[in-house]
Parts: C-alpha cells; structure tokens; sequence
C-alpha cells in the first residue's frame, strides 16, 4: 500500500539551509522508528534567468529505503520582499532508494514581466511512496536540504565564477617581456598584441636576465616579510639582488610560459594586481578567503594548522557565502587539509562535498551539478613541504611548465563543458615568490600591498587581447564575487577594493577557444584584432562602496 505526502520547502537565508517538513498519511504496520522512513535531500542550484523565464536546477537524493514515486516539484520564485513573481511545476520522477536524480524546474513569470528580480526559490513536493509506513497517523520528519536553497540571481551573465591560484611569481617574472621577448618572437602578430607595462623598452636593475630556453625552473628565494619589506624599499624597488640574490632577478619568457602568454593574449591580463601583504603565502591566502590582512602572528607563516583555521572561520568567504546561500567548492590536488576544519564547524554548516579533489570539481561539470563558485588549488593547505602534488603550484624550485600544463588543463575543462557560456575563470598567484618587479605597489585602506602578480580573466565574455591597467588584489576577487551575486560585502576592504569589471564584454559572448599546452606562441586570435569593438586597453574606479553596498553583518 502506498501513500501521498506533501511537503512544503521554504528557503531560510540562516546560514543558507532550508529546513523541510513533511507530513505523510501513512498505513499500519508499526514495525520501524518513524525517522528512518525519509531521507530526501534536495540540493539547489544556481537559478538561470533569461526575461520572463527562469531554470531551477535541483538535485534529489533518497537517503532512506522506501522508493519516492511520481515525485513532483513546483519551484516559487520570490522577490526580496517575499512577493511571488514566478511560479513552474516539473514532471513527475522516481527515486529508488539510496539514489541521486537530477530535476529542473521551468518557472515563468506571474504577469509577464522579467524574473531578474528574484533573490529566493520556494519549493512544494508532492509524491507517492513505495513501500510501506510504520504508523497509522501523520509524521512529521525533518531534514535538510543541503547546497544553499536560497538561489541567488546573478546580476551578470556570469553563473559560475573560478579562482585558481598559482603560487610564488611576480608579474615581471612571469610578462616581463610579453609579448615580444626582446625581439625574439619573430612571428609579426606579436607585434600587434597589447603590451602590459613590463620590462620591454625600460632599464631594469643590473643582472636582470631571462632564464635560459630549455629550463623550466628556478631556485626558491627568500620571500619573508622582512626581506620583501626590504626589497620594496619604501617603494624604491631596489632591494631585490641585495636581499633576495640574483635568482631574483630572473624572468621566463614564452620559451618556458607560453600557454599563459597564449592566455593573456587570447583573454585578458592585469598588470596592476597586487599581492595584499608583503610577505610568503598564508597571510595573501588568508586575505583572500577573508578579505581582512591577518595579525602579525601570520606574517612569516608557510603552512597553517587547524586551529588558526578555525580562528577566521566564521570570517571566511565559505561562511559568507553558505550564510548567503550560494553555492561554492573548494577543489585542490592534495586535499584541503587544514581548510577541512571549516566544515566541521557546527556555526558554518557547509553544504555537503563543499571540499573535494580536482577530479571532483571535474565530475560537478560532467554531472550537472558545477557551483558558482570555485577555488582551485594545486596544493594542500596542511603544508607546503608535505609532498602532495605541490609541483603543479609552480613553487620554485618545481617546473613552472608543468604547472602551466595543469592550469591549462582545468582551463580547457571549463571551456569544454556545458558551463562555458556562463563562466568566469579568474588566474592569479597568491604572492611573487620574492622575485622582481618594477612597479612600486599602493596602498589600500591603510594597508601596504604587496609586489604585482598576474591576474587573467578568462571568459566567453572577456575581452580579447585586453590589458587591464585596474588596480587591483586578492580581495577584489571576493568583490567580484559580492558583486555578481548582489551580496553585501565581506570585508570593509573588499567593499573598497576595485572591481575587474573593465575586462569583461557583456554584450557579446565568445565561443570556446581551448589552448593546446604544447601550442607555440603567438596563437592567431580569435577575432582578428582590428575587428574589434573595444579598445584593448584600460581601466576602471569602481568600488562596492562606491555603490552604496553594506558589510555582511558576519555569522551570529
């Protein structure tokens, strides 16, 4: 004998979990505790919305042992008033115990006008299940539903945003002479290519020098904070050889990095992106998860334990955006190490495979279920001598190629996949690795910044061939990511802090155009260059602050 229940699921911005409540009319048996019968699961995706019309994609799992026949799903959407704006019903589906189906929703608008206003999804069950039921009256069961639920609509055509960042090089050491090498490129499109401000036709400190074609890597140098402190040199910028040694005054060239020099050209590059702290690795990761420079108990730190994890927890851009309720990952090749203690902590309740491998962020793309946001590392946090997988980070003294080859390879991934059209890759490296660079680093909100990194954006709507001149740090790509989402800002820094907006194109949307790590460069641009709608070149002022955004009030 079978049973119908329904089950009504409304979306709760605490911490981004839904709580659902179903009722069931069921038989007489009295054989089982009556929590063990349910176990759905509805995972909910980032809503797409196009005018009048809108997908919601879910994700069902029957965690319990009694079949969910004839399951049906209709999604509400509600403006931020709680107002119904939009309203769909899906078709009906079975889910045998133990089993994941994916289900999307159709909604169209109540009266005809645009959905863009949305910013909650409402969620009605209704189903017959199989089997039988242990007592005769009605239940009440709770349970979860896991990935947000509270479906953010973006306010650009960019769905999915993915940071990856590389570890320890300068801008000069990795573009100092794109795009012509000193002449040596001789193929005359690269004579065409927008150059970044670089060494090209400038008088670089004695020593300076490429390193020679056929090697790939370079001795690691100090990159403390004292001793980057003291290149810096109140902005002079002469205290590399002194201080870090010759090594330091080294860059490669498209001989060893032309996958990223086919990037930069293909999409767009920043030449005013700055590492947030004059020093090592955890204080600019630190920054750029939490949007804050961390204590000077961080300023020399290489690797971090569980126990400081935990102490930024609740300040981190995983609370934000689970509190939020957008949906993010965490990807990395040697697991996320101390970063797991996030998860664990029961203010923060991250939605289920939140942390995962690469090859788990590659399924989320072959199965549907890709979240808005990713972070892709190619190195685990527990420590950076730990031996796992670390040489794709391009940490010296590891081969910058081969690290090059796995960036390109997560890259082509995205551009691959049913995800392109609406995805962001954002390229950065979390600090210089205490090699030279010209540019004497700003200031931001009374806090010195560290050398310039890279920054490439790729994205069906980057320019082409761009070169933005925005000054910019890790902390706008938290921004961008409020930004996008219409969230309030994590930081006060973030809230002031530049967005890249100039890199992107809106109005127009590129197909893929996936780089062969072994493809010589110059590659021949995907739309000739004289084609172009846009300059090729430029920049922009524009903050959160400057548009009325407020701080994210933190977790309770």
């Amino acid at each position: 004998m079978s049973s119908i229940f329904a089950s009504r699921l409304r979306a709760s911005r605490a911490f981004g979990i839904l709580s659902v409540i179903f009722l069931v009319g069921a038989a007489l048996t009295g054989l089982l505790p009556a929590a063990s019968v349910l176990g759905l699961r509805v995972s909910v995706g980032q809503v797409s919305v196009s005018g009048g019309t809108a997908s919601v994609p879910l994700n069902l799992t029957n965690g319990g042992f009694l079949a969910l026949n004839g399951l049906k799903i209709q999604a509400t959407l509600l403006d931020s008033n709680g107002n119904t704006i939009g309203s769909g019903s899906s078709n009906a589906v079975n889910i045998s115990p133990g089993s994941t189906a994916p289900l999307t929703v159709t909604v169209t608008s109540s009266n005809g006008a645009s959905l863009e206003s949305a910013s909650k999804v409402e969620v009605t069950a209704a189903t017959n299940i199989g089997g039988i039921l242990p007592v005769s009256t009605f239940l009440t069961v709770a349970t979860q539903i896991a990935g947000g639920g509270s479906a953010l609509v973006a306010q650009t055509p960019i769905k999915h945003v993915v940071i990856i960042m590389m570890e320890n090089h300068a801008f000069d050491n990795i573009f100092g002479v794109y795009p012509t090498a000193n002449g040596t490129v001789t193929n005359p499109l690269a004579l065409a290519i927008q150059a970044p401000t670089n060494l090209l036709g400038r008088t670089g400190p004695t020593g300076i020098a490429p390193v020679p074609p056929g090697t790939f890597s370079t001795p690691d140098i100090p990159h403390d904070s004292q001793n980057e402190t003291a290149a810096w040199d109140s902005g002079a910028m002469d205290g590399f050889g002194t201080h870090m040694g010759s090594n330091s005054l080294t860059y490669f060239t498209n001989s060893q990095l032309a996958g990223e020099w086919n990037l930069a050209e293909e999409y767009g590059l920043g030449d005013s992106y700055f590492q947030p702290v004059l020093g090592p690795t955890i204080p600019n990761r630190l920054t750029a998860l939490t949007g804050t420079v961390p204590g000077p108990q961080f300023a020399n730190s290489e690797t971090i334990n569980s126990s400081a994890v935990a102490g930024v927890a609740l300040k981190s851009i995983f609370a934000e955006l689970t509190s939020q309720g957008l949906d993010w990952g965490y990807y990395s090749e040697g697991g996320a190490g101390a970063l797991a203690t996030l998860a664990n902590n029961p203010q923060v309740p991250f939605p289920p495979g939140s942390l995962g491998s690469v090859n788990d962020f590659f399924n989320t793309m072959s199965n549907g279920t890709m979240p808005a946001v990713a972070w892709l590392d190619p190195f685990s946090w527990t420590s950076e001598a730990n031996g796992l997988n670390i040489q794709y980070s391009q940490h010296p003294p590891y081969n910058v190629t081969e690290g090059e080859t796995w960036l390109l390879n997560i890259v082509n991934h995205v551009e691959q996949s049913q995800y392109w059209n609406s995805s962001a890759i954002l390229i950065t490296y979390d600090e210089s690795g205490g090699f030279y660079d010209q540019v004497a680093p700003p200031r931001l909100d009374g806090n010195q910044l560290g050398f310039r990194v890279p920054l490439i954006v790729v994205s069906p709507f980057a320019k082409e061939g761009y070169v933005s001149h925005t000054i910019l740090t890790h902390t706008s790509l938290a921004a961008f990511i409020d930004y996008n989402w219409k969230l309030p800002g994590l930081s006060q820094m973030v809230l002031d802090s530049n967005l890249p907006l100039d890199f992107f194109d809106f109005g127009s949307a590129r197909s893929p155009f996936p780089i062969d790590p072994s493809a010589q460069f110059p590659m021949q641009p995907q739309t000739p260059f004289s084609s172009l709608g846009y300059q090729r070149e430029g920049s922009s002022s524009q903050t959160l602050s400057q548009m009325g955004v407020g701080l994210w009030n933190g977790i309770p």
